[in-house]
């Protein structure tokens, strides 16, 4: 079971009133210099488009990406195809509900040159498609979707702005079940009809609970490709080894007559009721293993059958979050779709006039947003006094994109 998966995403973003920015228009991907050499931190909207990485991501490959006209706006779109990671939650396996995603981080620190802020529309549109999901047989892809805002990066003085958009996939257990669980309880019953064979035949009753213990080890080692190579125990492999401990202390009980009817030449009555007692004590950890695995397996069923998106905490939020604990990743299951908007500010004319000839320390200023009609902040600017960095003399961009439509593709 390798913990990675593989989806199409097709992103979508939307600058508004880009097609009126002479700088975001340019067919240019290159970061902008002036005639002297300088950086203008004026890019356009190709640069923005090339600064998006899958940090989850591995052996991506770009099948489309281009910049188109949407009236006054400009719509940015790209779709890739590769193979994502997920640290998997199997603790309850094979009745797990894994929480998958795809993290899209903006290569534009936000504390650098050019920053970018992101917000979620309220217009955004959420949902999944399973029709293309290729292992419908396997797991049970959940028909809604999250996406959250969030920051990446290695350091906390360092991050990126980054985008998370969440599924849910339930796996179908009926396969380990039959193959690994049903198997494993009907050997641990075996060891109970040994104790009928009679007293005396020591020798008998041994090789068969010898060879019962040999078939639950085949069994294990026939059965590990199909479980988890993970460091801790889940449900099923707890069942196994329980239902093998009770084959053990089976053995030993049919052991321990034989010493004594060989070395102790113990009653045969005493030995008999010795047995029943021991067949009892065997037949009691059976029923109880069978009936707490059981209870466990029920509880699983009805939390994997009642699990939703908004039962995960995976409700679309609403509002910009700034975050500066360490990267949040999580992956997609394979084969979702999925729609998403985010919107970000772009600065106004104040950012990209600034005197160049001003030094650090008289060159102070704070960033003021007003919302316009739209719920939106404005690109009204108040100077105030707050040390600005000098990388920023010439402008403090922050990229202004609306409406990204989001969505993963089955493969």
């Amino acid at each position: 079971l390798t913990q990675t998966f593989k989806a199409q995403v097709v992103i979508m973003f939307r600058f508004r009133g880009g097609r009126l920015d002479e700088h975001l228009v340019k067919d240019y991907d290159g970061f902008p210099m002036d005639s002297a050499g300088n950086p203008t931190f004026r890019p356009s909207a190709h640069w923005y488009l090339n600064q998006l990485e899958f940090p989850n991501g591995r052996d991506l490959k770009v099948l489309e990406s281009k910049v188109t006209d949407a009236g006054d706006d400009l719509k940015l779109i790209k779709r890739v195809e590769g193979e994502f990671f997920e640290c998997f939650e199997l603790q309850r396996f094979p009745f797990d509900v894994q929480d998958l995603g795809v993290t899209i981080s903006i290569n534009c620190a936000t504390d650098g040159p050019v920053p970018v802020v992101l917000q979620i529309s309220p217009s955004v549109s959420c949902g999944v498609n399973a029709e293309h999901f290729a292992y419908k047989d396997v797991w049970a892809l959940s028909s809604r979707l999250a996406l959250d805002i969030d920051t990446v990066g290695a350091t906390s003085e360092r991050r990126f702005p980054a985008i998370l958009l969440r599924a849910l996939v339930k796996r179908r257990p009926g396969f380990i079940i039959i193959n690994v669980a049903l198997p494993s309880l009907v050997i641990a019953m075996l060891p109970q009809f040994v104790f009928f064979v009679e007293v005396e035949l020591v020798s008998d009753k041994l090789s068969i609970s010898v060879a019962i213990l040999l078939t639950a080890v085949a069994l294990k080692f026939a059965t590990a490709q199909y479980l988890p190579q993970i460091p801790y125990l889940t449900l099923v492999d707890k069942f196994v080894l329980t239902n093998s401990l009770i084959i053990v202390i089976a053995t030993v009980f049919n052991a321990v007559l034989g010493c004594l009817v060989t070395w102790a030449k113990m009653e045969m009555a005493s030995l008999h009721l010795l047995g029943k007692i021991f067949y009892g004590t065997t037949c009691f950890m059976w029923i109880a293993c069978q009936v707490y695995f059981a209870r466990l397996a029920m509880y699983a069923w009805q939390h994997l059958a009642h699990s939703t998106m908004g039962e995960r905490s995976l409700e679309v939020p609403r509002k910009l979050q700034s975050r500066s604990s360490s990267a949040s990743t999580s992956y997609l299951g394979a084969g979702a779709r999925r729609w998403s908007g985010l919107w970000a500010r772009r600065p106004s004319a104040h950012e990209s006039n600034v005197d160049p000839s001003a030094t650090p320390s008289t060159r102070e200023s704070n960033v003021s947003h007003a919302s316009d009609a739209d719920g939106y902040p404005s690109e009204k600017m108040i100077l105030n006094k707050q040390p600005c960095r000098q990388s920023l003399q010439q402008s403090q961009q922050v990229a202004k994109a609306t409406n990204l439509d989001t969505s993963i593709l089955g493969c």
